[in-house]
């Protein structure tokens, strides 16, 4: 098309250069047409539920947000749970407000990162389902292969790791902030540490000889041998521990407070490495194989604490500025 237009701009026949023109502005037309058409076609397909500043938010967006929150409460999501998409929204607003502020300040996820942060996730995941073939019928029904929905969970990592960092980097902590943290902690009376355990447990037999409760302890140390063979402890949990509460949830025991768990799983908890598996621990109900997923000691709760008030405190300053639009008659 260009070596046509220069061609013509240099006949002196106006004829000629104003069917030229016609013909451009028909194209213009036909392209804006089709653009219009593409919008409409997507807006369709694809419904948005908020505008933040230059960025539209879709309803697939919101869902899966919904999804990544549940997967994070050890929830497999379904239809009730999907409907919660105006409890959703605001969160997913400040993200984007964050995220947006992240990509200003040129924040960047390292990719070595994400993608071990992306395994563990999927991991997550696929752990909530009992076999892999139930995952895999679970994102083929939201619409996605094994590779797209790795790619999805990869998104949303390096956006948690921008608007972290964004958070992080504007919080310093000393020594001293943490000994006098931890000894505020002390004369309220609170914990100075938290824990996120999993477990196995196998029950004792009501009145349970010596020789039965040996017996189990030994079957114990038999599943621990083959978690240390590589054996997914998840999987293990699901298939032999005796805890129905938690089996379900691969054994998820939640956040603890130092102090609130049997003494004997207290003391070798306080030995183990985060990820590390304890050996085999008797108490009066039975024998407890412990996961520790994660210590919150005094410095990661005052880190915690101030992440918090940091990241309300960034949120109030750049929604001053922000234009927000929600449309509620595309959340139900």
């Amino acid at each position: 098309m260009k070596t046509i237009v220069r061609k013509f701009l240099f006949l002196p026949c106006p004829i000629l250069l104003l069917a030229l023109l016609s013909g451009l502005a028909s194209i213009r037309v036909e392209a804006e047409e089709i653009t219009t058409a593409s919008l409409h076609q997507r807006e369709a397909v694809e419904s948005v539920v908020a505008v933040v500043n230059q960025t539209v938010i879709t309803k697939t967006q919101l869902l899966d947000k919904i999804h990544r929150e549940l997967y994070n409460a050890g929830i497999i999501p379904s239809d009730p749970f999907l409907r919660l998409g105006k409890r959703f929204l605001e969160d997913l607003i400040d993200e984007e407000i964050l995220y947006e502020q992240a990509e200003k300040e040129n924040i960047a996820a390292p990719p070595e990162i994400i993608d071990e942060s992306t395994d563990r996730f999927l991991k997550k995941v696929e752990n909530l389902f009992p076999d892999e073939q139930s995952f895999l019928r679970h994102i083929h029904d939201m619409g996605l292969g094994y590779i797209d929905f790795k790619k999805k969970i990869q998104k949303w990592e390096e956006r948690e790791y921008c608007i972290d960092s964004l958070v992080s980097n504007n919080i310093s902590i000393l020594e001293k902030d943490v000994q006098e943290y931890i000894n505020q902690l002390k004369r309220e009376g609170k914990p100075g540490a938290r824990y996120r355990l999993s477990h196995l447990f196998l029950k004792f037999p009501e009145d349970a000889e010596d020789r039965e409760k040996e017996a189990i302890e030994n079957r114990a140390l038999e599943i621990l041998a083959q978690i240390q063979g590589g054996a997914d402890f998840t999987r293990l949990v699901r298939q032999y521990s005796e805890d129905e509460a938690t089996r379900k949830r691969g054994g998820d025991l939640g956040s603890v407070e130092e102090g609130a768990f049997d003494k004997a799983i207290e003391q070798s908890v306080k030995n183990l490495k985060e990820g590390e598996i304890s050996l085999p621990i008797r108490t009066d109900e039975g024998v407890h194989l412990v996961r520790l997923e994660s210590r919150m000691d005094g410095r990661r709760l005052l880190f915690q604490e101030r992440y918090k008030k940091e990241r309300v405190r960034i949120l109030e300053e750049l929604r001053g500025a922000a234009i927000i639009r929600i449309l509620g008659e595309n959340l139900d």
